[in-house]
C-alpha cells in the first residue's frame, strides 16, 4: 500500500548483481549516516538489522530522525547487547531507546535470538529474553 518503497545500502551495487532489480522498491546507495533524502521525506522507517552496522550510531539516529515526517513512525528489529565486531561496531545496549530525544516508543520487546541466530525469524519463536545479547524490537513515534 505504500505509495514508494525505498531501500538504503552501502552496497546497493553489488545486490544489483544478485537481481534486486526484481523487488518492487527502488534501492539508492548511502549510508545512515548521510542519507541522500530531503528532509522529512517518510511517513515510515525500517531498520532491520543494520544499526549495529553503522560506523556512527547517533550520527545514523539523527539522520532518521530527519529524513522522517514528525509523527511517522520508526520500527527497528537490531541485535542488542552483542559484541563489537570488524562488521557490526557498535554494541547497541538494552537501554538504547531510553536515551533518543525526540521520539515516544509506542511498544518495545526484548527477545532471545535463539540458536540459530535468526534475526528476522524472531516472530516465529518469540522467547523472551533472560540474559546477553537478543533482539530489541521496537515502535517508535518521531515527536
Amino acid at each position: 500500500m505504500a505509495a514508494a518503497r525505498v531501500g538504503l545500502d552501502p552496497l546497493v551495487s553489488s545486490y544489483r548483481e544478485l537481481g534486486i532489480a526484481d523487488h518492487e522498491m527502488t534501492y539508492v546507495e548511502g549510508e545512515a549516516e548521510q542519507m541522500p533524502f530531503d528532509d522529512d521525506s517518510f511517513d515510515v522507517l525500517l531498520t532491520l538489522n543494520s544499526l549495529d552496522h553503522v560506523d556512527d550510531l547517533d550520527a545514523a539516529v539523527r539522520e532518521i530522525g530527519r529524513v522522517l515526517r514528525s509523527g511517522g513512525t520508526w520500527l527497528t528489529i537490531v541485535e542488542a547487547n552483542a559484541p563489537a565486531t570488524a562488521t557490526e561496531p557498535q554494541t547497541i545496549p538494552w537501554n538504547f531507546l531510553h536515551g533518543l530525544g525526540g521520539w515516544r516508543v509506542e511498544w518495545s520487546k526484548r527477545l532471545a535470538l535463539g540458536d540459530g541466530h535468526d534475526i528476522y525469524g524472531w516472530w516465529k519463536h518469540g522467547a523472551p529474553w533472560e540474559s546477553g545479547n537478543g533482539l530489541l524490537v521496537a515502535r517508535l513515534t518521531r515527536l
